[in-house]
C-alpha cells in the first residue's frame, strides 16, 4: 500500500498499465520529484544569456518529462545539442518522444558515463531523497566525500563541465547552509567557483513546503578564480530560540542559522529565515526555513538577481556545439571500447556515441597501433561469440 486506501482505485489501475519495474521507479520518484514555476526556470535561462550563452553541449541532469528543456529559449535551442539523464524508465521515454533531438539516458546520474570537460552548460532541478548517497565508480574523489544526492548531483554536474562553463541549479537550502563537504570539494578537486544564489521562500512550490535555493557555478579556466566569485563557506547565527524535542519533550536552544551570504544579502531572498518553532510548527519545530514576508516581492526579488548576472563578463560567448553533432552513434553496449570510422580509439558512453579518447600514438612492439590491436581484439572476441553461440544451439537440439 504506497498511496492510502483512498487512492487504492488508482493505484490498481496504475498497476494494470505499468510494468513492476516502472510501477516501482513511479513510487521511488515520489519523495524526489517536485514541480516548479515557470517563471524561475525562464530567469535561470535568462541568467545564462546575461553570462554570455548562446549555444552549445547542454546537459540536463535529472531532467523528468523536459520542464527546463521545454523553456529553453529558441535561439539557444537551434544551435545547441542536448543530453539528458533521467532514472525513472517511463519517464525517460516521455522525455525521449517530447525531445526527440535530445540524447537521452535513463539511469541515475551516478551511472553516467560521460567524459569529464564536455558540457557548456548544466542546468538542473537536481534530485532530493534523504539519506541516499550515490557511489560513483569512475568519479572516487566524489565518492568518498559521502554526499546526499542533492550534492552528490551538483558536483557530478561540475565535474562534467568545460573550462568556463555554468553550471545552474536549483536545489534544498541544505546546500549551502549545511553541504561543507561539497563546498570545499568545488573550491579544491571540483576547480569552480559560485557565482551567487538565489533563496525562494517555503511556499513557493505547490504541495512542497520546502526552502530552495537556484545556484551558479562557474567552472575555473586555466585554474584561474573567477573575480566575480562569491565566499559561501560560511553560516551567520541570526539569533537562538528555545524549542520543544519531538522525542524527549525537553526544552532545548536552537540557532538560526544559515548561510552568511544571504545575511549579506537579504535582497536575494523571498522572505525572512525563522525556525519552525516560530511559525507554529510542531511537527518540524527544530527546522530552519525561509518564510514569505508581506514586504518582500519574491518574484521582483528574483528579477532583480537575475539582472545581477548581466553586467559579468561573458566567456561563453564563442561557444558553439562543434563535435557533439560528429560523434558517431554506435550499436554496442555502454563502455565498450571501439574504434570509429576515423580510426580514433573511442569508448562508447551512455548516449550511444562513440566519445574519442587519448592516444599517445605510440606503437605496440613498433609495430602495430593501439587501434590496430584493439579492431583485431574485437574481431577475435566476435568470432569467439559466434563460436559459443553456435555450440550452445547444437547442444540443444
Amino acid at each position: 500500500m504506497y498511496f492510502g486506501n483512498s487512492a487504492q482505485s488508482k493505484v490498481d489501475e496504475l498497476r494494470e498499465v505499468l510494468t513492476d519495474e516502472e510501477f516501482e521507479d513511479a513510487v521511488s520518484s515520489l519523495s524526489s520529484g517536485y514541480f516548479y514555476p515557470p517563471h524561475i526556470v525562464e530567469g535561470m535561462w535568462e541568467v545564462l544569456r546575461h553570462l554570455g550563452f548562446k549555444g552549445g553541449r547542454v546537459f540536463e541532469g535529472s531532467a523528468g518529462v523536459g520542464g527546463m528543456l521545454t523553456l529553453m529559449p529558441s535561439d539557444m535551442l537551434k544551435n545547441s545539442s542536448i543530453r539528458a539523464v533521467e532514472k525513472d524508465r517511463l519517464t525517460a521515454k516521455i522525455l525521449k518522444a517530447l525531445h526527440p533531438d535530445a540524447d537521452v539516458f535513463s539511469g541515475g546520474i551516478e551511472d553516467v558515463n560521460a567524459a569529464p570537460s564536455s558540457v557548456d552548460v548544466a542546468i538542473t532541478n537536481v534530485p532530493f531523497v534523504s539519506g541516499v548517497r550515490p557511489v560513483d565508480k569512475r568519479n572516487t574523489d566524489i565518492t568518498r566525500l559521502n554526499l546526499d544526492l542533492h550534492d552528490f548531483a551538483i558536483a557530478k554536474n561540475v565535474r562534467l563541465l568545460a573550462p568556463g562553463g555554468v553550471g545552474i541549479f536549483m536545489t534544498t537550502s541544505l546546500t549551502l547552509d549545511k553541504g561543507n563537504k561539497l563546498k570545499e570539494w568545488l573550491n579544491t578537486n571540483g576547480e569552480a567557483d559560485v557565482l551567487g544564489a538565489f533563496r525562494f521562500n517555503n511556499e513557493t512550490f505547490a504541495g512542497a513546503p520546502v526552502t530552495t535555493d537556484v545556484i551558479v557555478i562557474r567552472k575555473r579556466d586555466k585554474g584561474m578564480v573567477s573575480p566575480h566569485a562569491v565566499r559561501v563557506l560560511d553560516n551567520h547565527v541570526e539569533r537562538v530560540v528555545s524549542y520543544v524535542d519531538e522525542k524527549t519533550r525537553e526544552e532545548k536552544p536552537l540557532q538560526v542559522s544559515y548561510n552568511n551570504y544571504f545575511h549579506e544579502h537579504p535582497e536575494f531572498m523571498g522572505g525572512r529565515m525563522f525556525a519552525g518553532t516560530e511559525k507554529g510548527d510542531t511537527f518540524r519545530p527544530s527546522s530552519i526555513g525561509l518564510y514569505p514576508d508581506p514586504s518582500i516581492d519574491q518574484k521582483s526579488q528574483w528579477e532583480k538577481w537575475v539582472g545581477t548576472f548581466e553586467s559579468m563578463d561573458k566567456p561563453l560567448e564563442s561557444v558553439v556545439p562543434s563535435e557533439e553533432e560528429e560523434l558517431e552513434e554506435s550499436s554496442l553496449p555502454i563502455g565498450t571500447l571501439t574504434v570509429n570510422s576515423q580510426g580514433q580509439l573511442g569508448v562508447v558512453d551512455n548516449f550511444s556515441k562513440i566519445r574519442p579518447i587519448e592516444d599517445d600514438g605510440k606503437k605496440v612492439k613498433s609495430k602495430y597501433t593501439k587501434a590496430e590491436l584493439l579492431e583485431d581484439y574485437n574481431r577475435v572476441k566476435g568470432s569467439c561469440k559466434g563460436c559459443f553461440r553456435l555450440s550452445i544451439e547444437q547442444l540443444g537440439r
